[in-house]
């Protein structure tokens, strides 16, 4: 029975799309100019960080920020695989 398990589990792993990165939640944080965004990743609720991107935001008030929460797991791969698609990771 675990051999059937087991094999079910690596199958599933297999179909599974590699690199697909699970968002637990995200938020977007306008800026005043387009174009100019700061991407962040981290395993950190949004709640956390919030006060602090709030602050950042009033001395930077030019960039528009991008918080994305994911598990620990996503956010190596994303690392490792997309390493350009987030100029931050928390």
């Amino acid at each position: 029975m675990r051999a059937i398990v087991g094999a079910f589990a690596l199958i599933l792993g297999l179909i599974s799309p590699l690199g697909a990165l699970e968002i637990e939640e995200q938020r977007h944080y306008p800026g005043a100019a387009q174009g100019r965004e700061l991407r962040i990743l981290s395993t950190a609720d949004i709640v956390v960080f919030h006060p602090l991107i709030e602050a950042f935001q009033e001395r930077n008030p030019q960039l528009s920020i991008h918080y994305v929460v994911a598990g620990s797991t996503d956010v190596f791969r994303a690392l490792q695989d997309e390493p350009a698609r987030f100029d931050l990771a928390i």
